[in-house]
Parts: structure tokens; sequence; C-alpha cells
């Protein structure tokens, strides 16, 4: 909890400008490699997920009381047509993003929570092409969800932290961080004569680099989860309407 909070409180302290400082801090170094580790452990146990359920046509969509496996059959219909015509993968690749947003939108949908759920992407469509919005839910009952959302939640941290040798791999960086950090590793140190202020220097560019990196994976994963629900349908928009356009392209002739 601490490693995951402390970019928040760094940001009610010192506002974003802190982020961009070149002066190195080992507390800011530790807070990026965790952040970073731990989109890397959630983004593998997503891949996972997602091609064991599209290999093994698993429910995927919810219809009425039914779990039908609807993105395991149009990853059939589309890899059949790429098959027999390859010189369409420009537009399958754009279809392929508005996807993975409409997937990632539906899945959230059916997150057993209602809290943990999103704006649904029809719900833009209608208001884009002027339909009267769908009446949502008036209100939501004590401890909805609840139960299934724990199990939810820890079926998901068995996974990602599951593998004995990741977590092998993470204690001996965090043991290496440790040793780091109780050289107490500053700008400061320079003076004290214990690594060159020009190491210290040049650790800062790369902390910073990091940080502007970590930014760039914050920004889709916003995106991707839809947590800014109306950013996230302007891209799934673009993206579909630049696919459909694209499919009526002579690709052939082009490529």
């Amino acid at each position: 909890e601490k490693e995951k909070s402390f970019h928040v409180l760094r940001y009610t302290c010192f506002g974003e400008r802190f982020d961009n400082d070149e002066e190195f801090d080992i507390t800011i170094m530790k807070s990026y490699v965790y952040e970073g580790l731990e989109y890397k452990r959630i983004v593998l146990a997503s891949i996972g997920d997602a091609v064991r359920s599209l290999m093994f046509w698993r429910g995927q969509v919810r219809i009425f009381s039914w779990m039908l496996p609807l993105h395991s059959l149009l990853f059939f219909c589309a890899g059949v047509v790429l098959v027999e015509r390859p010189f369409m993968f420009p537009s399958f690749l754009l279809l392929g993003v508005a996807w993975i947003l409409l997937a990632t939108n539906t899945a959230r949908l059916q997150h057993p929570s209602p809290w943990n759920r999103c704006v649904p992407f029809f719900v833009y469509l209608r208001a884009l092409v002027g339909l009267e919005a769908l009446k949502g839910r008036q209100s939501i009952g004590a401890y909805e969800g609840w139960e299934e959302t724990k199990e939810l939640e820890r079926k998901l941290r068995k996974r990602i932290e599951g593998s004995k040798e990741v977590a092998k791999a993470i204690e001996e960086k965090m043991q290496r961080l440790q040793e780091l950090e109780n050289l107490k590793i500053r700008t400061q140190v320079a003076r004290n004569n214990v690594i060159p202020l020009k190491i210290c220097v040049r650790l800062g560019r790369y902390q910073v680099m990091l940080g502007e990196t970590l930014k760039k994976m914050r920004m889709m994963k916003i995106i991707i989860l839809w947590e800014d629900s109306t950013l996230s349908f302007w891209i799934t928009i673009f993206f579909l309407v630049a696919g459909l356009i694209s499919l009526f392209l002579p690709w052939a002739s082009i490529l």
C-alpha cells in the first residue's frame, strides 16, 4: 500500500512539477520501479487470460443469462479473412484497436461491483447521433456484488503473484534497491564522496525518463480501462470509422 499510494502523496504535496525534477531520489526511483513492475504483472496476466479465453472459446459477452464466446467468433472470422486476403491487414489493425477498447468496455460493464463499471459505449453513441439517452440505474443496493468482487480480486491477485520465479526476481530487485537506499543516495551525497556528482546527474536524467515513460503508461491505462470514458469513446470511434472506411480502399494495388 505504501508504494501504491506514494505517487498520490507526492503529487498532493509537490504537484506535477516534482515529477520532472532531475534531482535523483532513491524513494522516487523505488516508486517508479514498483509501479512499472505492477503494470508488467497486470499486463502479462491480462494477456494470458485474453489468449486463453479466445483460444478455448470461453464465455465473454453476457447476453441475457448466457455468456457467449462472441470475441472468439469475431477473432476466428477475422483470421479466416486475413488468411485469404492478407493485404487487408491495415484495415483489420485499425478495427482491432477499436475491438480491444470495446472488449474492455464490455468487461468493465460485466464487473460484479457496480462501482467498478463505466459508462457504456452505446450511451455515448446514442448521444452522438441525437437519440435520447437511456435511463441508468436509480440506486445501488448495500454490498451489491461485494462477495463476487472480493473473489474476483483474490483470483486476479493469485494469478499475478502466483509465479515463484517472478516473485523471486522482484524480491532480488527490491533487495538491491534497499541496499542503495541504505547508502542514502541523494544529490548531497556527492559532498560526502559516496558517488561522483556526474553519476548523480545521470541518474537524475534516467529518473526523469522513467517518469515520463510511466506517465504515458498511465494514460494508456486510463484509455484502455475507460477510466476517462469520454476520451476512450472518441478514440474508439476514430479507429472504428477509420477501419470501416479503409475496408473500401484498394489495398491490393496500394501495397
